[in-house]
């Protein structure tokens, strides 16, 4: 699966994510709602999400809207590597036509402090 199918799924789930659902308690429910707020059975998952991300695919994708057409992902690469990719879409596509790549084969807490990293240094140079 090459990196613009990643991204188009991550924003699919992501989408889905985004409209409210009812907590159902099940065996295979991987995240649970507490007095501190989400949690999820992945560590990776937690880190990002205390850091503003969204989750997603579990483990493997992440993302930040930075704009209306832009956001930041970190998607998994290898077995235990992530890659920080900025993708912008155009108002009338449906698949991105920049990517820039933040940082390549990377460890996830390494993907995280650079994404996070370019995510302030983007809101301190908002005109």
């Amino acid at each position: 699966m090459n990196l613009i199918e990643l991204a188009l799924q991550g924003v699919e789930q992501n989408e889905s994510q985004r409209k409210p659902k009812p907590l159902v308690k099940s065996k295979g429910n991987q995240s649970n709602v507490s007095k501190g707020g989400l949690s999820f059975g992945n560590e990776k998952d937690n880190l990002a999400y205390q850091s503003g991300w969204l989750v997603g695919l579990s483990g493997e994708i992440y993302e930040i809207p930075i704009s209306r057409f832009t956001s930041l992902y970190i998607f998994k690469n290898d077995e235990d590597r992530f890659d920080v990719v900025r993708l912008k879409w155009k108002k009338e596509g449906t698949s991105p036509f920049l990517e820039i790549y933040r940082a390549e084969n990377v460890h996830f807490e390494k993907a995280l402090d650079i994404g996070n990293n370019y995510l302030q240094w983007i809101k301190s140079n908002k005109r």
